[in-house]
């Protein structure tokens, strides 16, 4: 007698799905560390269970052995001093991979994604893909219970849902494909007619293409999750960064708020917030770091700025970047001078100066702040950009409703210079009772990013700067964003630190004469006071000018509504409804696919405990000689002696099985409970009963199985 296939099959179906969970990762942790290894671990752990599926009569020593070989595979390829030649791990194993785990443990928290390199990380997703194919095939294989099975194979995806990040479709219907192909594995009749078996398919193929359909709905929505790569981890061993690519659709994530900078300064009020990176390019979601490469000119002597700047007395500061592995300094936002070892490079267009170095380092600066003023700004008129890509706006079909919405905010304000425009969209989105500050951003509903932030209201400094920026833009004032962190708590030692979570982004408009010059969109509660250039003129020069500040009373209308979806539907053909909308399909994935679980399991209950308990019996029955293919349950029964009511029992359960196999369709199956009863009895009888070649003839097994009796 030969195994059924379906055991077999539902092992590579389980790998599959297994590795394709894997692949959910790709965007947390890059896969050139563990995509070779995870799959050679799934590979080999699968051969291992097929054969043992194949081969064993046990439930449960297949899953065992796939553990043991396994755990010792993913041991040799990821422990120092193991690989293919060793024969057993070394005795330092078990510490190597503790170690391994305890590093991933602190890279997840302390490294932004996707991480480039981490071993300990890899571990852990070779280690839970083959636990996810070790727990689903024990459902299936071993608990012969394969609707569950789905349970085990969610545990890849949650990392994914947890962070916010993009779960890749293909991976998705591939695994939600492999789920379903143990199904119909399962669900189709093993014997009977051919009418009887045509039926168990059509019926699986129903339940499947259910399942299918629920799958393409939810894919749109697992396509659009966030991805977390705006966060400001703390940690050791310079491995926090700022990340450089920053999605307006993103969540905000933060690790350890661990100290990263520490300065003395002799004035620390005239330093304000320290930035190291300006970002100019912007997709209208994300915006993009631009190369290194570039205008750069050696640190030396001279003042750092894009522009001619005044030189003399200056405030001096002494800077320690702690752990801020960013190959950038940090610099205050006026003039300075710079006093540092090794070899860095100013880049003027961007105001930054860049270096290969890594923390902890020192360096000093002198600072020669700049008149800004309300007054001097105010005069200043509408300066040509000195980079086109300052005041491009990107054309994703709501450049016009931003334009319109930016025009209605410096009318109401009556605003008439580029500075008075640019305080009027500063406390329109700073102050407006519309806006929230809140570390959570409402799921996309356009193609526009602004647009939907302008329309939900919620959002931390990345989506108030990007907003910002962009409807300056509109109004033709040169604008990008700075991206460091805000002013930090001065100590009793007059020391300044700043941690990981003081990380902010705010926006720059370029004045002619003046330079670059910093506002402050984001909500007070997070920000504090605007600087004081950037708080509006005062009251009687605010009369002479003719501006009227924007009080929240005067908020402008239309915007995009939080509870209207029929406006943004007419605008934008990805509208989803209101803000959990985007979860609804992939709960409605899941919920169905309970629902189809529960039900195959009903339906299966009964008659699938007949054939499940009749297939035991058969292997068991090995022990006591084989049978031709073709025997029937009947035939069966007549052959095998056993114990008064073993022999019953066996003969109620094949005539349950004949009864399921060829009766007319709708025949009562008898209980569950009661099935399971016959089949305890009658393996406990074979379990006493020796082979024929063991006892030597047919009638010696007849005088022991008597003699037990």
């Amino acid at each position: 007698m030969t195994r059924p296939a379906a055991e077999p099959l539902t092992v590579v179906m389980l790998a599959i799905a297994s590795g394709a969970g894997a692949l959910s990762m790709v965007e947390l942790v890059q896969p050139g560390s563990w995509l070779t290894p995870t799959m050679l671990v799934l590979a080999a752990t699968g051969a291992i269970l097929v054969l043992g599926r194949w081969r064993l009569e046990s439930r449960w020593l297949p899953s065992i052995l796939g553990l043991l070989g396994g755990g010792y595979l993913t041991t040799a390829l990821f422990t120092e001093g193991q690989g293919w030649a060793a024969p057993l791990p070394s005795l330092a194993a078990p510490g190597q991979v503790v170690e391994l785990f305890r590093a991933g443990a602190h890279d997840a928290a302390t490294t932004t994604a996707p991480v480039a390199d981490s071993p300990g990380l890899a571990l852990a997703i070779t280690s839970g893909a083959l636990i996810t194919l070790l727990l689903a095939e024990l459902m299936a294989g071993g608990a012969q219970a394969p609707a569950w099975s789905g349970l085990p194979l969610l545990l890849p995806w949650v990392p994914t849902a947890a962070l916010g990040a993009t779960a890749p479709t293909p991976a998705f219907v591939v695994a939600a494909g492999g789920y379903l192909a143990v199904l119909v594995l399962h669900a189709a009749p093993g014997g009977g007619s051919g009418a009887r078996r045509r039926s168990g398919w059509a019926s699986a193929a129903v339940t499947a293409a259910l399942a299918v359909v629920l799958a393409l709905v939810a894919a749109p929505a697992v396509s659009h999750l966030p991805v977390p790569t705006w966060q400001i981890p703390g940690g050791s061993g310079g491995s926090t960064r700022l990340d450089l690519g920053l999605d307006v659709r993103d969540h905000l994530t933060r690790g350890a708020d661990d100290v990263v900078i520490r300065y003395q300064a002799d004035d620390p009020d005239e330093i304000g917030p320290l930035h190291l990176v300006t970002l100019t390019e912007f997709s209208g979601r994300q915006w993009e770091a631009s190369a290194d490469e570039g205008d750069t000119t050696p640190v030396a002597d001279d003042v750092l700025w894009p522009a001619p700047a005044a030189d003399g007395d200056g405030h001096r500061m002494r800077v320690d970047m702690l752990d801020l592995a960013q190959g950038r300094l940090a610099l205050p936002a006026e003039p300075r001078r710079l006093e540092v070892d090794g070899d860095w490079f100013y880049h003027a267009a961007r105001d930054e100066v860049l270096g290969a170095a890594a923390a902890p380092l020192q360096y000093e600066a002198e600072i020669y702040p700049r008149e800004l003023s309300p007054h001097t700004l105010n005069e200043v008129p509408l300066a040509e950009s000195p980079d086109p890509e300052a005041l491009r706006v990107p054309d994703t079909g709501h450049r016009e409703q931003i334009e319109a919405l930016t025009e209605r905010v410096v009318t109401a304000a009556q605003a008439a210079t580029p500075y008075q425009q640019a305080v009027a969209i500063q406390d329109h989105l700073r102050h407006d009772s519309h806006f929230t500050y809140d570390l959570q951003v409402d799921p996309a509903r356009t193609d526009d990013a602004v647009w939907d932030f302008l329309g939900s209201g919620r959002g931390y400094c990345v989506q108030f700067a990007t907003a910002m920026v962009v409807m300056a833009r509109t109004l033709g004032i040169p604008a990008r964003l700075a991206v460091g962190f805000l002013d930090g708590e001065q100590g009793e030692d007059g020391a300044v630190e700043i941690t990981g979570h003081r990380a902010h982004t705010w926006p720059q408009l370029y004045f002619s004469g003046v330079g670059w010059v910093r506002f402050e969109p984001t909500p007070p509660e997070r920000t504090g006071s605007p600087p004081s250039w950037a708080a509006g003129m005062p009251a009687d020069e605010n009369a002479e000018a003719g501006m009227t500040p924007q009080t929240p009373t005067q908020t402008p209308e239309p915007r995009p509504s939080r509870a209207s979806s029929q406006e943004l539907g007419s605008t934008s053909g990805s509208g989803s409804g209101n803000s959990d909308d985007a979860w609804w399909p992939m709960l409605a994935l899941l919920g169905g696919l309970g629902l189809i679980g529960s039900w195959w399991r009903f339906r299966r209950r009964r008659s699938g405990e007949v054939e499940t308990a009749w297939r035991d019996v058969r292997r068991a029955a090995r022990t006591v000689g084989r049978a031709p293919p073709s025997e029937t349950p009947r035939a069966m029964t007549g052959r095998l002696r056993l114990p008064d009511r073993a022999q019953s029992d066996l003969a109620r359960l094949a005539e349950a099985v004949e009864q399921q196999r060829y009766a007319r369709p709708g025949a009562e199956a008898p209980r569950p409970e009661t099935v399971r009863s016959w089949r305890a009895q009658i393996l406990r009888a074979l379990r006493r009963t020796r082979s024929p070649e063991a006892s030597g003839s047919v009638e010696s097994r007849h005088r022991h199985v008597g003699g037990r009796r």
